[in-house]
């Protein structure tokens, strides 16, 4: 490795001269240590010290040494940015980097907690309150140890400590030293399990340019370069519950960051432990698309012959995420004027760093022969506000085919204004079961009420539709699927209890919105009755059930 690094020596003799033209004595013992170096200096320019005794600590932690590692390079990045004009430290940083530009993740991590969290009353910091910052505290601890108060420690007093750091950039916080089990039994309650620390690590960027930072499992980031730790500090959106998003957008917020060390400082809760995770990388694009989830897209519906009988619904929640610090304006076309089908056209702005489902309608011609499952493909096209750099990209959203006799998925505005989903069964045996309706032309229709079912946990709409098949003989193929004389309705809501009172919103919804989504084969069945259901339900679709039935005493 060190073979490779040509600049190395180079940037080693321009290390020596600065000191020679300098002529400081080292401002303290620990900067010889590149692990300290890094926070001594920042110490010092924070605290308005002159620019010379900082480049003068961190210049001896690099004097003569030829090995690498993470806390070097971090020093080297200082005196990048801290010395501009020294071409040779700047390459030197590059090679060190091997052209990546920036580390992935953010490393040398230390944190100090955990401290006592606030659940019903206004949190108060000890970090602010007893130090002014975080990263005050962080930076002076460098030179002396750094306590706050902590009745969780058998001490009373939390400090600063190293952090070990997972592959790609993943950090586990926990604290071995503290009697979990003790304090439950003390207190009585498990409240005192949930804890908040404070985690500061570095960020390396040899090339200056607009980068992605994706931290996961905290609210927010805050990044502080290290040459200008007394300057504005740049808040970074994060992902609290580091699942990502709906639709498995990824991106983080885009920051600018130059040459140099940064400092990212994370305020962390947790219960027992933590896991965060961040990550770096070149940001390519100011927005982010993905694949609405199969689970939200709309059927469409085969006649025996195989052509198109329309979709069911059409709306369609497309996720996406903006990645730039400026807003977007963004539009959704069809990319092709497809014989197919059509999209409505969307247009929105989106804030910087926003997650948004946008809702995209669609039409699936009736007649035309598909290929299943059927694909539309969305152009996706974006521009800043101020009509500069425009960027376009395409995605695909995927149909499946259904026939009539089989479960169809559809798709509905909510009363919320968001994309809601059902799956339906036409009704069976409608001419024994279901009343007269209205007359369509020369022929009298039938008119079927709705059976609502209510899922369970983790339970699809499609298999909550599904659970409602019989066998008329064991020697049979095939199930059938639906209820004699009922629309079967399964609309989808997840989550605890959320078939209260957001929940009912959305089951009736679906009910109302059956009749105008249904693809005419499917309407032409039966007309729907939304006024009489009957409530169904299984585990906490069960409960919903009882809510809507004791609710709508005069539809049950």
């Amino acid at each position: 490795h060190l073979s490779i690094l040509p600049m190395r020596d180079e940037a080693l003799a321009a290390v020596s001269a600065l000191q020679l033209s300098l002529n400081a004595k080292i401002p303290h013992e620990r900067c010889s240590q590149p692990a300290t170096a890094l926070r001594i200096s920042a110490h010092y320019l924070r605290q308005g010290s002159a620019p010379e005794k900082a480049t003068a600590c961190v210049l001896a932690s690099l004097s003569g040494r030829k090995a690498s590692g993470a806390a070097l390079t971090a020093a080297w990045a200082l005196a990048a940015a801290l010395l501009p004009a020294e071409a040779s430290i700047g390459v030197h940083l590059e090679e060190l980097l091997k052209g990546a530009g920036s580390w992935r993740a953010p490393l040398l991590w230390s944190a100090i907690g955990p401290l006592p969290v606030g659940k019903n009353e206004i949190d108060g910091d000890p970090l602010t309150e007893e130090h002014h910052d975080p990263l005050s505290s962080y930076l002076s601890d460098s030179l002396r140890r750094v306590s706050v108060s902590s009745e969780y420690m058998p001490g009373g007093e939390a400090r600063w400590g190293p952090v070990k750091t997972a592959d790609g950039g993943g950090l586990m916080l926990e604290w071995p030293g503290v009697d979990w089990h003790g304090l439950v039994q003390m207190m009585g309650s498990q409240a005192v399990l949930e804890w908040r620390a404070w985690a500061i690590g570095t960020l390396v960027v040899a090339t200056e340019a607009t980068y992605t930072l994706d931290c996961r499992g905290v609210h927010r980031a805050v990044v502080v370069p290290a040459a200008t730790p007394f300057g504005e500090k740049v808040v970074v959106n994060g992902d609290l519950y580091g699942g990502g998003s709906p639709g498995a957008v990824r991106g983080g917020f885009a920051v600018h960051l130059s040459r140099g060390a940064h400092f990212l400082l994370l305020h962390v809760r947790g219960k027992v432990r933590a896991s965060v995770r961040c990550a770096l990388s070149r940001a390519r694009t100011p927005l982010v698309v993905a694949a609405p989830q199969s689970q939200a897209i709309p059927d469409v519906l085969l006649s025996p012959a195989g052509s198109s009988e329309g979709v069911c619904g059409g709306y369609v929640a497309l996720p996406v995420r903006s990645t730039c610090s400026e807003w977007l304006s963004v539009s959704i076309t069809a990319e092709e004027a497809a014989a197919s089908g059509l999209v409505t056209a969307v247009q929105a702005q989106l804030a910087p760093g926003l997650h948004a489902l946008l809702p995209v309608h669609f039409v699936v011609r009736s007649g035309v022969s598909l290929r299943c499952p059927h694909t539309l493909r969305l152009r996706v096209h974006a521009a800043y506000t101020n009509g500069s750099s425009a960027f376009t990209t395409s995605v695909n959203v995927r149909s499946e085919c259904r026939s009539a006799a089989q479960s169809v998925q559809c798709t509905f505005l909510d009363a919320d204004g968001s994309i809601g989903t059902f799956a339906v069964v036409r009704p069976l045996r409608v001419e024994q079961h279901c009343t007269a309706g209205s007359t369509s032309g020369t022929l009298p229709r039938v008119r079927c009420p709705v059976l609502l079912s209510l899922h369970g946990t983790s339970i699809t709409a499609r298999d909550s539709a599904d659970a409602y098949k019989r066998k008329h003989r064991d020697a049979d193929a095939d199930y059938e699927f639906g209820v004699a004389g009922f629309w079967l309705v399964a609309p989808t809501k997840h989550g605890a209890h959320n078939w209260e009172v957001g929940g009912q919103a959305t089951a009736l919804h679906a009910v109302a919105a059956l009749a105008g989504a249904l693809p005419r084969a499917l309407a032409e069945i039966a007309e729907v009755d939304s006024e009489r259901i009957l409530f169904a339900g299984h585990s906490m679709g069960a409960h919903g059930a009882w809510l809507g039935a004791v609710q709508q005493p005069g539809r049950a």
